[in-house]
């Protein structure tokens, strides 16, 4: 049986986020570009919760392709998924995204004058309430500003992964996803959009709206592998080490100067006060409190363990002195 090509594949990378994969695949079944002109390629990243059998019996209009594989991480997934997609663009976009009617269509009729096509990322008002969507929903609210802006003047730190769309022909000659960064591939394929010449577009009618729902643990894990991921990104691209946190090391609060230490050398005084954070605040979540003070405290424990990352990938402390030292 022949396999004819289609006009967009829509890639989806999940690893056990059946809760909020499901709707977001019924978002896509309702779009006002033709269901027979797109497919979506879900690939489960060693999911254990049920999302297979789910997905099994959903009703959709679209061709769905499901990878089952082990757990490897977001970017060897996607260049999975792209390797059997058969359209001729891709949109790329996260498990927990809800799409409006018009995403597909607005991607692909910008994608006839851009080589890559960036949207808005508004957080979804089906995220629960508590102080840890106030800051996603600032900074959502505040990026989207600044890209609307913007018309040939795009940076890395622009590109986001959760709603993106680039040609298939593109995505391969600049080489797909690096699959050693556990946290940093959507900014380090940016990079190799902005590198490769491509012209980058901003639509603002293509909304992937972001439900939020990230306990303590899961932001405590994503920092860390922030710190690393990062670490290992400006050893490509030293240049891009002012526009990431861990080229602002200094100046920092009392209260850094004190916790950062402690917690980046696993001292045990550091590991009581990042597990007794983690059990507090996540309860905070969990009853929705917006306390400010709470956020306050979340991002003080965060950048410590942010910096525990970059410190455990140089594992050396003399280098990480000299590397804080460089920092500006």
């Amino acid at each position: 049986m022949i396999e004819h090509a289609l006009d967009v594949s829509v890639l989806i990378a999940s690893y056990n986020n059946k809760r909020t994969l499901i709707p977001c695949l019924q978002h896509l079944s309702d779009q006002t570009f033709t269901a027979s002109r797109f497919e979506v390629v879900v690939i489960l990243d060693g999911s254990t919760d049920g999302s297979n059998e789910a997905l099994q019996d959903l009703q959709r209009p679209f061709q769905l392709s499901v990878i089952n594989k082990n757990n490897e991480g977001k970017a060897i997934a996607l260049n999975e998924g792209a390797r059997i997609a058969r359209g001729k663009y891709f949109i790329v976009i996260d498990s927990d995204i809800l799409t409006n009617p018009e995403f597909i269509e607005s991607h692909f009729n910008s994608l006839q004058e851009a080589d890559v096509v960036i949207g808005p990322i508004p957080l979804s008002e089906l995220s629960p309430v508590s102080f840890m969507t106030d800051g996603v929903k600032e900074w959502a609210d505040q990026h989207c500003c600044d890209i609307a802006q913007k018309t040939n003047n795009f940076t890395c730190m622009d590109i986001f992964g959760a709603n993106l769309s680039i040609s298939k022909s593109a995505f391969e000659e600049i080489g797909g996803y690096r699959t050693d960064l556990r946290r940093t591939q959507d900014l380090h394929i940016g990079k190799k959009i902005i590198n490769g010449g491509l012209k980058v577009a901003f639509c603002k009618t293509a909304i992937a709206a972001q439900i939020f729902d990230k306990t303590v643990p899961d932001l405590y894990d994503n920092l860390y592998y922030d710190g690393k991921s990062h670490y290992l990104f400006i050893q490509e691209y030293p240049e891009e080490k002012i526009n990431f946190k861990l080229g602002h090391y200094l100046p920092q609060t009392l209260s850094k100067r004190m916790l950062r230490p402690l917690i980046m050398r696993n001292r045990l005084l550091g590991n009581l006060i990042v597990t007794f954070s983690r059990i507090v605040l996540e309860w905070c979540r969990s009853q929705g409190l917006q306390w400010a003070v709470l956020g306050d405290i979340k991002g003080l424990i965060g950048d410590c363990i942010y910096w525990q990352g970059v410190y455990e990938e140089i594992n050396d402390r003399k280098k990480f002195t000299e590397f804080i030292r460089s920092s500006t």
